[in-house]
């Protein structure tokens, strides 16, 4: 059913784009994304532009539309799909997948198999033998009335306007324009990706693991825009496989996520081969492929699962790489995040496409500052962990009855938490909830927000030796991602960094 939820998911998204003929109506994005659109209804068969609907609630676009009829056609058109569609609406899928999981639980009867290594580093709220039921770490333990006041009319606005969802992304960027804070917009020409990938990305692994990347062009990916790396050690011996998918088609699921093609054995003799799947925008005829921040940060993200993978020492196929608790797989992730920012790395990567010239030093020091501060993020990030846990620790007799009463239910999980907040959605409604539905977190998805604990205590390890050498790398890599699922998360963890487990929320 989730394969079912996911086909759905995808026609859904494609058939929701926001169609715009009159190119008054675009005001705010640059060229280069008024040229994708453009392409984007070409491959459709239309006229004008065609703004294409990311995988999330809140749309990249709108944080640059000046018109905000089209940003809240875009934004109704984001949290509206499916249904809207009809022939699209996964309602009736994903309800029958949550009754069916309870039923399950109630009987007695273990998790499905994709369930049974979730949450074994925070092991809190269990119905008795029930399926596994997300923690609450205590970033979830809100209470009642906790939500913060909505805010008067922002002079971004029209005079008497509210703000609303469709607003938070253009307001918060002019206001980071007003208080020269970073202009997201403005990084976009010194964020070339192939520039990203080899020297950020790539040269970040090498820093830490000594590990380099060989584009093998004699191999041939799954999709045209596919590149194949090879994978050494630093005397030369083969690691592995890397196959990177950055560019967003109409047939791909939304989103970013690692696959591992095949996993690490010693038993099998076999080497890992790993994918890096993204949706940036794909290169105008002519043109590179220019990134936003948050892009690269995800190419950032997903690599250190590539890395989870690529570095796996173990016997056991079951217990390679990412074969560890859903709890903590988001943890070596987030932590090769970190090296974004890396001032030496940055000024390597951050260069302008056409003069070659480096990101200004006022640019860096900006991404330097705003480092930590997307609150936004934090509490679409947090409803989206409260809608989680409702669908999975809702007893059946206490869910929607039909797929009608879906809306309601989801409204009324951040109210009851204390969280809601109209302007800051979750970050994923029920129905394109693919981490839950199709993507393997359900009842888990509170890990991403788990993560950033242990991540804390690493940032401050790698400080505490120099940040990025091989020597810090090579612990990270010997006691973290080598081991895979074959040695207890938590007792790696204790390993590494700080021989004791993670210092906030107790669960």
């Amino acid at each position: 059913m989730a394969t079912g939820f996911d086909q759905l998911l995808v026609a859904g998204r494609n058939a929701a784009g926001v169609h715009v003929t009159d190119e008054a109506e675009l005001d705010g994005p640059d060229e280069g994304e008024k040229a994708a659109a453009k392409e984007a209804a070409e491959e459709a068969g239309k006229d004008g532009w065609l703004l294409t609907i990311t995988n999330t609630t809140g749309q990249p676009v709108l944080a640059d539309l000046t018109n905000r009829d089209v940003r809240q056609r875009v934004h109704l058109a984001s949290v509206e799909r499916g249904p809207v569609a009809g022939e699209h609406d996964t309602r009736g899928v994903l309800l029958t997948m949550a009754k069916l999981r309870d039923e399950r639980a109630s009987a007695g009867l273990p998790p499905p198999r994709g369930l049974r290594r979730r949450g074994r580093l925070c092991r809190q709220h269990r119905r008795g033998q029930r399926d596994p039921r997300a923690p609450r770490p205590r970033g979830l333990r809100h209470r009642p009335g906790s939500r913060r006041a909505a805010p008067g009319t922002p002079a971004e606005l029209e005079p008497g306007a509210t703000l609303e969802a469709r607003d938070w992304a253009y307001v918060d960027a002019r206001l980071r324009q007003q208080e020269a804070e970073l202009d997201r917009g403005a990084l976009r020409p010194y964020l070339e990706f192939d520039r990203v990938l080899e020297h950020g990305v790539f040269a970040a692994a090498t820093a830490l693991y000594g590990i380099t990347f060989l584009r093998r062009e004699d191999l041939v990916g799954y999709t045209a825009d596919a590149r194949v790396y090879e994978v050494r050690e630093a005397n030369g011996d083969h690691t592995g496989v890397a196959v990177i998918d950055p560019y967003t088609r109409s047939t791909k699921q939304g989103g970013a996520r690692m696959t591992s093609i095949v996993d690490q054995s010693q038993l099998l003799d076999d080497s890992p081969v790993v994918t890096n799947t993204c949706n940036f925008p794909p290169p105008a005829p002519g043109s590179p492929s220019l990134l936003s921040w948050d892009n690269v940060i995800t190419l950032f993200h997903e690599f250190g699962h590539d890395l989870h993978g690529l570095l796996s020492d173990v016997r056991f196929p079951s217990r390679s790489g990412t074969s560890v608790p859903r709890d903590f797989v988001e943890f070596p992730s987030r932590v090769n995040e970190i090296w974004a920012r890396e001032p030496g790395l940055l000024a390597a990567y951050a260069r302008h496409h056409e003069t070659g010239e480096p990101l200004p030093a006022e640019m860096l020091a900006r991404v330097m500052e705003t480092a930590g501060k997307e609150t936004y993020r934090y509490a679409e990030l947090l409803a989206a962990a409260i809608l989680d846990r409702a669908w999975y620790q809702t007893p059946a007799a206490d869910l929607p009855a039909d797929p009608e009463g879906v809306e309601a239910f989801e409204l009324a999980a951040p109210d009851k938490a204390g969280v809601g907040y109209a302007p800051v959605p979750p970050r994923y409604r029920s129905t394109y909830f693919h981490h839950i539905f199709g993507g393997g977190y359900s009842a888990a998805y509170y890990a991403y927000l788990w993560s950033e604990i242990m991540d804390a205590d690493t940032v401050a390890w790698f400080e505490g030796r120099g940040g990025m050498t091989r020597e810090a790398g090579e612990h990270f890599r010997r006691t973290l991602l080598g081991p895979g699922g074959s040695v207890d998360a938590m007792d790696s963890y204790r390993t590494f960094p700080r021989e004791r487990p993670p210092t906030s929320p107790t669960c």
